[in-house]
């Protein structure tokens, strides 16, 4: 999805369906040292084994997926339910219970109902599909061979809702990048299709901007950064000076230019794909004009 810029902190552990604050705080009266400014502090009480994950903003409400610690499941934690949070008041209303054991890894509001991603306790099988008035609709089917490679939302231009998912065919995997048509279910469109091997690596991290999907692959020990545009369905090269685009990733700017990134910190660059050179250089001594 779209993020936006978010100049609220929320520091909460919640638990149960419209739950009242329970205490508010006023922001520290001393500055801290930071560029981020605490405009508002709610706390709630919690359970032990509870926890909150974030997955988007859309106006006042903060989406968010409340999981319980279960060991026995893939990445440990199961779906308790699915809602919001208020961030004008700190109070989080559920709009859907689970009763089996599953996790829902992301999920989208959409008219009456949701779009969801997610996994059975044997960690086998990811769905995708879209439910609504407590009807489920499957839209699609992976496997979980790779936690970094499951089915997120974004959505972008077109009223549609991209998604990654590694599916097996006749034994062979394939990495895809898909959209959904967000009013027509069954219009789902795959922007690519690449074989990949099934194994568990950093290779699947990708970003939105501008209409343009950045993403790396990766064959052995060598790795590239690719850009996807959206309204043409061309793929580009753009790996440029990155060093080890496995470990390392790109957003897409405007004008021709990405900002790559190493994710261990060291540095990052601003790159002209056309003039295929750097602009500017953050992180080290250089800058470039």
């Amino acid at each position: 999805m779209k993020k936006g810029k978010v100049f609220v902190a929320l520091v909460m552990l919640l638990v149960g369906c419209s739950k009242p604050v329970v205490q508010k705080k006023e922001p520290p009266k001393k500055p801290l040292n930071s560029h981020f400014q605490v405009v508002k502090h709610y706390e709630t009480k919690s359970v032990a084994g509870d926890s909150a994950n974030f997955h988007y903003l859309e106006r006042n409400k903060l989406y968010t997926s409340m999981e319980r610690y279960d060991q026995e499941i893939l990445l440990q934690y199961r779906s308790k339910s699915l809602g919001y949070i208020d961030i004008t008041n700190g109070k989080y209303t559920s709009i859907y219970h689970f009763k089996d054991r599953v996790r829902c890894w992301d999920f989208f509001v959409q008219g009456k109902g949701f779009y969801y991603s997610e996994f059975e306790e044997d960690g086998e099988i990811v769905t995708v599909g879209y439910q609504e008035n407590g009807q489920r609709k499957k839209i699609d089917e992976g496997v979980v061979v790779n936690p970094w490679a499951l089915p997120m939302f974004n959505k972008v231009e077109g009223n549609r809702l991209l998604y990654q998912i590694i599916t097996r065919e006749n034994g062979r995997h394939f990495h895809q990048l898909k959209t959904i048509n967000l009013d027509y279910p069954n219009d789902v469109k795959t922007l690519y299709k690449e074989e990949v091997k099934p194994e568990i690596n950093s290779n699947y991290r990708y970003s939105v901007n501008q209409n343009r999907v950045t993403f790396n692959k990766r064959e052995g020990k060598k790795g590239w950064y690719l850009s996807l545009d959206l309204k043409t369905g061309k793929v580009t090269d753009v790996t440029g000076v990155i060093e080890d685009p496995i470990i390392s990733d790109a957003l897409y700017l405007g004008n021709n230019q990405y900002l790559l990134e190493n994710i261990d910190g060291h540095s990052s660059v601003v790159y002209d794909i056309e003039k295929k050179k750097k602009s500017l250089v953050l992180g080290g001594i250089e800058a470039y004009g």
